[in-house]
C-alpha cells in the first residue's frame, strides 16, 4: 500500500499514476523499475539501521538486517535480468566474450563520442597527457644505441633516483637510517 510519508524507495503519486496508465511491456518495465527502486530503498534503510550505535551487537537485529539485505539484493538481481529481457536495445543481453561483442558491432555506427568516465585508466598513458604532450615526452626520452650509452646501466631517471635516495639516507640521524635497528 502506498503512503504519503517520505521513505527510501517508495514510489511517488506521479509514478503510481504513470504505472496505472501503462500497458503491456511498458507496464512490466516500469513496474520492475519501481520495484527495484523500492527494494534498493529497503537495503538503504537496513544499512542506515546498522549505522546506529549498538545495533550490530544485537544478534537478532543483525540477523534480520543480513536476511533483508540478502533477500532484497537477490530479488534486485532477478528483476534486473527480467528488465534486460524486456529491453529492445540489442546490447542489453550481451555477455562478456568475443562472439557477443562481434555480433554487437555489426551494423552499428558511431553517433557520439563521450568523454572517458571517472576512474578510467590508460596503461599506455597513466598521467592522462594529451597526445601531443605524450609524443613530446617520447621524443625527449631518447632511444637507440646513442641514448642507451648516454643513460648508462640504470638510465638517467634511475641514477637520479639513486642519488635522491642517498641524499635522503644521509640526511637522517645515524640511528634512524635503514638497516640500523
Amino acid at each position: 500500500m502506498h503512503t504519503d510519508h517520505k521513505m527510501a524507495g517508495m514510489a511517488t503519486d506521479e509514478q503510481m499514476a504513470e504505472l496505472s496508465q501503462s500497458q503491456s511491456t511498458a507496464f512490466d518495465g516500469l513496474f520492475l523499475q519501481l520495484t527495484i527502486t523500492h527494494h534498493e530503498g529497503a537495503v538503504t534503510m537496513v544499512e542506515e539501521l546498522l549505522e546506529q550505535p549498538g545495533s550490530a551487537y544485537d544478534p537478532v537485529l543483525f540477523e534480520f538486517t543480513c536476511d533483508v539485505t540478502n533477500a532484497q539484493t537477490t530479488e534486485i538481481e532477478r528483476m534486473n535480468v527480467l528488465l534486460v529481457g524486456l529491453s529492445t536495445d540489442p546490447r542489453a543481453g550481451l555477455a562478456a566474450g568475443f562472439e557477443d561483442a562481434g555480433q554487437a558491432l555489426m551494423n552499428m555506427e558511431l553517433l557520439a563520442s563521450l568523454p572517458k568516465p571517472p576512474g578510467f585508466f590508460d596503461p599506455n598513458n597513466p598521467a592522462g597527457l594529451p597526445a601531443s604532450r605524450l609524443q613530446e615526452n617520447k621524443d625527449n626520452a631518447g632511444g637507440g644505441e646513442a641514448g642507451e650509452k648516454e643513460k648508462g646501466r640504470y638510465g638517467r631517471q634511475g641514477r637520479q633516483g639513486r642519488r635522491a635516495l642517498r641524499r635522503w639516507v644521509r640526511s637522517r640521524p645515524v640511528g634512524a637510517r635503514p638497516g640500523n635497528r
